[in-house]
């Protein structure tokens, strides 16, 4: 059963079909990026960046500067050394669990439950897709990995196993604090390869400070001490820790042959209520707080002007990974910044959260050239993506006066959504014309040139979506075309 993460592998990278163990991952060459789906690549990621900080420390931006890919890896490596058995996943201490669950006599269950993607219990199996497998040792880290912060909330987590003394617990365990109540967006720095994207995702203390969320500072990492409980010294000192909210412990997780014993562990703030994340976009809009959510239908570029709205003071902001980011790639005068963007939309209903059958995984990337990432060519960008979001209103508009004239008002909506739809699909290929149109020194005609483009885009879609088989139709056709001027009055045109 031994199994250690500094030496054996279970690290996934894209393009390899060995995994790597956490010495490989930093005796380099350095792997190019991490495989997996969005979620796990992000807890990974997370890890990884707690495992940097642990080795290295950055006062400054200057300290930062100094600190090369290859001097990082360098200090992983020789923490690992120090520290090799805070990484086995089995025995008296195991990795990122806790053996006191057992000893309360919690109940295993099967490790699926904490999958999304994965039917247990009396969900329909649709497919081998997800049908429950057994986990390999590296699987299972990921699992702890992955449910010790970004766990879907419900009633599968054990209320009656309490640590610390006097806690009580609620039948429906929280959505993980990196989850959030419907799928938080995630953003990031994307760097050539592997230390690169650690690299410029580290923030320095200066910055911490600069935040001010974190009063311990940069703090402990887990796996040099664990929480004795869910509310001890050290549970409180590691939540306003950076290490803690790098990697929070907001579920209690232990493996056992049985499958995995779970309960809730740390409370952190939700969105509306204090959290504060690096990664997270989090805004305050009058009297209420909004979270910048992983929407599929929406896919993760039409999210981007919330997420760079950071450029429009130039000061730092959420994202704090993006825009403290954008402060490193200046000062080594790097010609582009690359961005990652991913998460999972999930469902909630009465505490339950699950994938419904809209809800996915989203990720995506985006390169932009740092010299023109100032406040006027992000006015040009969402003034771009308003004009298409004003192309998908009269489309659906379009569509279903259309439908209305032709085939009732029941159903003239539904075709309506599904042209507009189709629309945001054909133009996703086009966003990083869009980016890269609204930051670069685009003049008018260009525009104007992309706009129409995509405005016959839209008219193409009409079309397909609407017959002019009959005298009938083409009369609807004409007066609700989004090309023509639509005839609002009987003789009026």
């Amino acid at each position: 059963m031994g199994f250690n993460l500094c030496t054996d592998p279970w690290v996934p990278i894209a393009g390899r079909a060995k995994r790597m163990s956490l010495t490989e991952l930093f005796s380099g060459p350095s792997p190019g990026r991490l495989a997996g789906n969005a979620v796990d690549k992000i807890v990974i990621l997370r890890f990884l960046l707690a495992l940097v900080h642990a080795a290295n420390r950055i006062e400054d931006l200057d300290a930062w500067v100094a600190l090369a890919p290859e001097i990082m890896a360098a200090n992983v490596r020789t923490y690992l050394e120090g520290h090799h058995d805070c990484f086995e996943l089995y025995g008296d201490r195991p990795f990122l669990q806790f053996s006191k669950l057992a000893e309360l006599g919690g109940q295993a269950s099967s490790p699926g439950s904490l999958l999304v993607d994965v039917a247990v219990g009396n969900k329909v199996v649709l497919s081998g897709w997800n049908r429950e497998k057994s986990l390999s040792n590296a699987e299972k880290t990921i699992l702890l990995l992955r449910s010790s912060c970004f766990a879907c909330g419900g009633k599968k987590f054990d209320k009656e196993l309490c640590l610390s003394p006097g806690v009580i617990k609620g039948a429906t365990g929280s959505s993980g604090t990196l989850l959030g109540f419907l799928g938080f967006l995630h953003a990031y720095m994307l760097g050539d390869n592997l230390w690169e994207t650690l690299r410029l995702n580290l923030l320095t203390e200066r910055n911490l400070r600069e935040v001010n969320a974190w009063p311990q500072g940069v703090g402990k990492p887990f796996w040099e001490e664990m929480p004795g409980g869910e509310t001890d010294a050290r549970a409180e000192q590691y939540k306003h820790s950076y290490q803690g909210q790098l990697f929070p412990l907001d579920k209690f997780l232990l493996l056992t042959d049985e499958g995995v014993i779970k309960t809730s562990g740390i409370t952190y703030p939700g969105h509306k209520n204090g959290l504060i994340d690096p990664a997270l976009t989090i805004i305050a809009d009058g009297k209420d707080i909004r979270a910048t959510w992983a929407r599929t239908e929406d896919r993760p570029w039409r999210q981007l002007p919330a997420l760079l709205k950071f450029l429009e003071s130039r000061s730092h902001a959420q994202p704090y990974f993006l825009s403290m980011g954008m402060e490193k790639l200046r000062r080594l005068d790097a010609g582009s910044c690359t961005v990652w963007v991913g998460g999972v939309a999930v469902s909630s209903n009465s505490g339950e959260q699950y994938l419904s059958g809209t809800n996915d995984y989203v990720e995506s990337e985006f390169s932009i050239d740092t010299a023109y990432m100032f406040a006027n060519s992000y006015h040009t960008f969402t003034g771009l993506m308003e004009k298409l979001e004003k192309m998908a209103k009269r489309l659906f508009g379009s569509v279903f006066n259309y439908f209305t004239k032709t085939a009732g008002q029941d159903n003239a909506a539904d075709f309506a959504a599904r042209a507009k739809s189709v629309f945001w699909e054909r133009m996703e290929p086009h966003a990083q014309e869009i980016i890269t149109l609204a930051f670069s020194e685009t003049d008018e005609n260009t525009l104007g040139r992309a706009t129409g483009k995509w405005f016959d885009l839209l008219c193409r879609i009409y079309e397909e979506f609407c017959p002019r088989d009959t005298p009938r139709q083409l009369t609807a056709w004409v007066e609700a075309h989004p090309g023509f001027q639509t005839i609002t009055k009987k003789g009026d045109r």
